[in-house]
């Protein structure tokens, strides 16, 4: 599905059938937003007043997620990036930075590797290293005992773990906010497996050395801004971001 608040009041119209998005236009080049695993497109609701600011910001459901239909076989991280790509392109958008959260971090390394015209920034946030898994052992998949049906309990449940201990105490209407994001995901267990499929088959650090050698063969052209500088920042080096408890975290 494709949104536009902006031109039309937040009307609706099929774009194509792997995913959905949201459009939220205030002026600048376009930015595309792609979730992570489980979630839907809706887990971005926060950050896009602030972008939008800036950037025409899209937003999209990977497949199994948010309004997604469930697949009825298995994918890769290369399709969910040609699905990126087909909403560029049933919009009209030539060139887009890309921001891609955990799984969507492996999706947005995939789009600049296959796309590399298609892209302006590549920004990685939270990302993994996924990658085949080894020999003999089983293949990935999510404990059925620990998978919640309703979307919005298990937003609620699991959102704690993705920030500071204490943040949501502090702030409960920011937890009620960030549960109600996840109402009408349609993910099923069956749709986060196959998206640990996906993860699972591939290859983070062949793409990121792919990305490192794409980046030496297109150096600066005069009058072009210089590639911004790589940033790694962890919970021990940022004050609003401590450590990780794992007594906290679950599967």
């Amino acid at each position: 599905m494709y949104t536009d608040p902006s031109a039309r009041g937040g009307a609706s119209e099929p774009v194509h059938g792997d995913g959905a998005d949201g459009e939220h236009r205030d002026g600048g080049r376009a930015l595309l937003l792609i979730a992570g695993r489980i979630v839907s497109r809706r887990g971005w609701e926060l950050q896009v007043p602030t972008f939008a600011h800036h950037f025409r910001t899209l937003t999209i459901d990977n497949r199994d997620a948010g309004e997604s239909d469930p697949a009825t076989v298995d994918y890769r991280l290369d399709d969910l990036a040609a699905d990126c790509v087909a909403l560029l392109d049933a919009l009209g958008i030539d060139r887009a930075h890309v921001l891609g959260h955990s799984m969507g971090s492996g999706i947005a390394a995939r789009l600049v590797v296959d796309q590399l015209g298609r892209v302006a920034r590549l920004i990685l946030a939270s990302g993994a290293i996924f990658g085949p898994p080894a020999p003999g052992s089983p293949p990935p998949s999510f404990p059925r005992q620990d998978w919640i049906e309703d979307p919005v309990e298990r937003r609620r449940l699991r959102a704690v773990l993705s920030t500071a201990p204490g943040y949501f105490e502090a702030h409960p209407e920011r937890h009620a906010t960030v549960t109600e994001q996840e109402r009408g995901n349609r993910i099923t267990h069956a749709g986060v497996e196959r998206q640990m499929r996906a993860m699972a088959d591939y290859p983070t650090r062949a793409q990121l050395a792919a990305i490192e050698k794409l980046h030496a063969r297109h150096p600066r052209r005069p009058g072009r801004p210089r590639p911004a500088r790589t940033r790694t920042r962890t919970g021990r080096e940022h004050p609003r971001l401590p450590p990780a408890d794992p007594a906290r975290c679950g599967p």
